[in-house]
């Protein structure tokens, strides 16, 4: 997490690879954003276009699957099955912790749905470890008194040695055990979503 200001704040570092590690974990996390406003808008026209030239493609050749080769319902089908996967990021107060910034006791994540602040004052987490280790991810609902947020925690955005808000909210609920069971009950029911999600916007499509 970004903590350029307040007791957490780091002396300046000249490393010009850190520097530039920086600087690309900055532009990933806020092309993630900016694709996150798009992505939905493409993904209803892309069914909207399927689904009204559904008479031309239906007539138009199939892969050795037996699934139409057409352009119009593959790239419906591809856009609603990425729209599906990140839904949590759309319609949830979530970003990933690249782009989180904490000035004192305040926290501020720009997420999809606009900026969010919240105050760190008491405020408490609910962790969850996602399933793996290559990238210690980790979603964070940080609930404070003026707002919550989630955060997608992961070592991809953090320095070495930095623990992604080690300090706020810390307690018996963020046990080792309770962390990893809920981060395996959230990938099941994540799956769960992109393939129900995957079926109703097929049909929706036209495709199934």
């Amino acid at each position: 997490m970004t903590e350029p200001r307040g007791r957490h704040a780091k002396a300046p570092d000249h490393d010009d690879a850190d520097g530039e590690r920086r600087d690309v974990r900055g532009v990933a996390a806020r092309t993630f954003l900016v694709s996150g406003r798009v992505l939905p808008v493409l993904a209803v026209a892309a069914v909207v276009w399927a689904r009204s030239t559904e008479d031309s493609w239906r007539r138009a050749t199939l892969d050795e699957a037996g699934y139409t080769t057409a352009w119009a319902p593959n790239v419906a089908m591809l856009l609603i099955a990425l729209t599906i996967a990140v839904l949590p990021y759309l319609v949830l107060p979530m970003a990933s912790s690249g782009l989180a910034e904490r000035d004192g006791d305040t926290l501020t994540v720009p997420t999809v749905l606009g900026r969010r602040s919240v105050a760190l004052v008491g405020a408490q987490t609910w962790r969850a470890r996602m399933p793996g280790e290559v990238v210690g991810l980790q979603v964070v609902v940080v609930t404070g008194s003026t707002g919550w947020v989630i955060l997608m925690a992961s070592e991809a955005w953090l320095d070495p040695g930095q623990t992604p808000l080690g300090d706020v909210g810390e307690g018996d609920q963020n046990s080792g055990r309770n962390v990893t069971f809920r981060g395996w009950a959230l990938m099941l029911a994540w799956v769960l979503l992109i393939f129900v999600g995957f079926g109703i916007g097929g049909s929706v499509a036209g495709t199934f």
